[in-house]
């Protein structure tokens, strides 16, 4: 029991000696930032070509008490792709010395740069971390606008930017207007002749953006999408016997490639002839054949191209001299070489439409047709497997009022559904018999989820009148449901002169770009399109004749060629 007893006494010695063992550690009381940013979610920050890019983390944190004191026992260090970029609070950097320092070679397309903010406790070297990500934009990038006009017979090019921000965690967006932006990439060159088109292909070989190919009486000039400047010249080694005899360019339209067909590019002339080329899966091979492209002993006669998606294989164009429809597109054939060994090859086809739907005379149409627009629709329920839905507005010999069409082509034999559920035709009734000085515009977006925006423009086919736009909208799962409508515009805007040209955001069609003869430009927000809202106005000093958006296409995306 003694034994015991001692035991016991000497335990409790020794607990008490742990106790009291005051003085041997140091403790440092703990005074973090206060986050007030999610920790899950990076940071997006944007650093733009030719401009500075701003890290500030005055939004990011506070501190809980003390934050004087505290402001000055911590320094904060900025990390991009694993390298100390600066220090400071906010800290301002041009984003080419940035790039250079983080060694970040390429801009950004479909991925960021990550990294950290942190906050270092000066006596103790702790840090706090918070995620941020680096968005490397060229000068022109997504969901960046051209806009071509033409200035008194002159080309001009400016260039719409979006900045986004947020104030009290909602999203804003301004836009900035750059009036000559090819002048300002190209030491104040102009481009030669008068303006006829413009056309936006992916073309990764030429820059991040793909390429800009402006049409005029002189040629078509191919420039780098990402800052506009000069790449080269649709003309001479392009072609794989030189440029051809009385070749002199109109239009151009692509199928820029996906994982069962290369890249292919169609070229009108002004005589009527279509050449094209099939590029390598990267883009860095393939040249326009030198002879135009032959079809049937009719010939044919195509100047212009119609709007498709940009995953579409088949770009709708209308031969005017035998007045039918046919298809421009690229597929993948297999081969078999002298060894017996099976490859394939990407080859394009130029095909007229060979069946007449219930509805739509797609060849053989009757002499004095007029065609005035050829684009995709979706708003068919229920899309029928194998097929792309198309909308056509025309003039009919002896009839008084425009007429809308539409018909189903399947993709592998370019052939309509006859059904007559796909295919429908009505006269536009709440306007006169419009001609070439109308503007037409449909959607054949199908990337719905999450966007209703997206659901209404493929019901939508928008027209106008002088200074004015109509659109007929087809009534949800009602084939044959349909309401004519003018558009109204928000309140206390007005529209002085004749339009000449209308766009769609080519993803979620919820910017409707307007522009008009006086060079006046309008963007909408028809994300309501009974109550849109005006995100911009201003004039470009020239008529308007074209804009087309940048970024990183969905196969559900529209690509515009109109």
């Amino acid at each position: 029991m003694k034994k015991l007893i001692y035991m016991m006494l000497a335990s409790m010695l020794l607990l008490t000696s742990c106790f009291k063992d005051e003085g041997n550690y140091d403790y440092a009381e703990m005074n973090p930032p206060h986050w007030l940013i999610n920790a899950n979610n990076p940071v997006s920050i944007v650093a733009r070509q030719g401009q500075d890019a701003v890290f500030d983390a005055s939004k990011f944190f506070v501190w809980d008490k003390d934050s004087a004191i505290r402001s000055q026992e911590v320094r904060y260090e900025w990390i991009v792709n694993d390298k100390v970029i600066g220090e400071g609070l906010v800290l301002r950097i041009p984003t080419e010395e940035l790039m250079e320092i983080a060694g970040v070679k390429d801009f950004s397309n479909e991925a960021s740069t990550y990294g950290t903010f942190n906050v270092v406790e000066k006596s103790t070297g702790v840090k706090y971390m918070g995620k941020i990500q680096v968005w490397f934009y060229s000068k022109f990038s997504s969901d960046n606008w051209i806009i071509m006009t033409d200035q008194g017979g002159q080309v001009g090019l400016s260039a719409i930017r979006q900045k986004y921000s947020y104030v009290d965690g909602v999203e804003q967006v301004d836009y900035e207007l750059i009036k000559d932006a090819y002048g300002e990439a190209n030491q104040d060159a102009k481009l030669q002749g008068t303006p006829i088109n413009m056309n936006w292909a992916f073309d990764k070989h030429i820059s991040s953006q793909g390429s800009i190919t402006v049409v005029t009486d002189r040629g078509g000039y191919e420039l780098r999408a990402s800052d506009l400047s000069f790449y080269s010249k649709i003309e001479g080694e392009q072609f794989l016997d030189g440029t051809p005899a009385n070749f002199n360019l109109v239009a151009r339209a692509d199928c820029d490639g996906s994982s069962s067909a290369q890249p292919a590019t169609f070229l009108a002339s002004k005589d009527g002839q279509v050449y094209s080329r099939v590029m390598s899966l990267n883009y860095l091979g393939g040249k326009y054949l030198s002879e135009p492209y032959y079809v049937d002993e009719k010939g044919y006669r195509i100047t212009k191209f119609g709007n498709t998606l940009y995953g579409n294989p088949m770009i709708p164009c209308y031969d005017e001299k035998n007045r039918r429809i046919m298809m421009a597109s690229v597929l993948t054939e297999q081969k078999t070489d002298e060894n017996g060994d099976k490859f394939f090859v990407s080859v394009t086809r130029l095909n007229p439409l060979t069946d007449t739907a219930t509805y739509v005379p797609v060849n053989n149409m009757p002499e004095g047709t007029k065609v005035l627009y050829l684009g995709l629709t979706n708003h068919v329920p229920n899309n029928t497997r194998g097929c792309l839905h198309f909308t056509m507005a025309y003039n009919r010999p002896n009839e008084t009022q425009t007429r809308i069409t539409d018909f189903a082509v399947y993709v592998n034999t370019s052939n309509t559904n006859k059904g007559d559920y796909f295919s429908n035709s009505f006269k536009l009734e709440n306007v006169p018999q419009l001609d070439s000085t109308s503007c037409f515009l449909s959607s054949g977006a199908t990337y719905r989820f999450g966007y209703p925006s997206t659901d209404v423009a493929a019901r939508t086919t928008y027209y106008t009148v002088g200074n004015k736009i109509y659109y007929v909208q087809r009534i949800a799962y009602d084939m044959w449901g349909k309401e004519f409508k003018e558009f109204e515009l928000p309140k206390g805007v007005t529209i002085n002169s004749r339009i000449t040209y209308l766009a769609l955001s080519f993803l979620t069609c919820n910017e409707f770009i307007v522009g008009c003869e006086n060079g006046d430009l309008f963007i909408f927000d028809i994300t309501a399109l009974n109550a849109p809202k005006l995100l911009f106005q201003d004039n470009l000093g020239g008529k308007v004749m074209s804009a087309r958006q940048l970024g990183l296409r969905r196969a559900t995306s529209d690509k515009f060629n109109n």
